[in-house]
């Protein structure tokens, strides 16, 4: 026999209220069906858009930290190019030359002191020179660090102007610069 048959048998075979009380309840059946179906199509959809809105997000990040290595290896790049331009500078006597230049020789309080230390990862060092100028102007102390910025390899790492004798202005200046430095292997 078919199932149709069986079914409509069945049907047939009870009461009037008896076949209500059937229908109902298969349509309250189906009815809760629908619902829990609905409702775990909702449920899901919203886990997943939340899932996504996460991936987006992690995305972004991923692609801000690729944007800043490849600045990183752009700028290293060029730090490079300018390191190997000039392989024997020297720091303290570019300075030396500088002040002559200026003729701020006699404001040096005392000898630039050099100091060098290996900076990220064993592939620089960064060599320091501090100085100190006592008695100069405005316009001489303008000069210096023009000429200092103008420098690409140099750049200034500390500046401190106290108010000298008369007109004039005492200061300690540290500038630096890097060196590769060679692998001992």
């Amino acid at each position: 026999m078919n199932i149709l048959e069986k079914v409509s048998l069945l049907l047939l075979s009870k009461e009037q209220e008896d076949f209500y009380k059937y229908i109902g309840g298969y349509a309250l059946g189906l009815f809760i069906i629908c619902i829990s179906i609905i409702g775990y199509y909702y449920s899901a959809t919203s886990n997943l858009k939340s899932n996504l809105q996460s991936l987006y997000k992690t995305q972004q990040e991923c692609k801000l930290l690729l944007e800043k290595v490849k600045t990183i290896e752009q700028q290293k790049e060029s730090v490079d190019a300018v390191l190997n331009t000039e392989k024997s500078f020297k720091i303290k006597n570019y300075f030396e030359e500088l002040l002559r230049s200026l003729n701020l020789t006699p404001n040096q309080k005392r000898d630039a002191e050099v100091t060098e230390e290996e900076i990220l990862k064993n592939q620089y060092s960064e060599i320091k020179l501090s100085a100190q100028l006592q008695g100069i102007s405005m316009k001489q102390l303008c000069q210096l660090l023009e000429t200092l910025e103008k420098k690409e390899r140099l750049y200034t790492k500390d500046l401190i102007i106290t108010k000298g004798r008369g007109p004039t202005i005492d200061v300690a200046i540290t500038i630096g610069t890097l060196k590769q430095v060679t692998s001992k292997d």
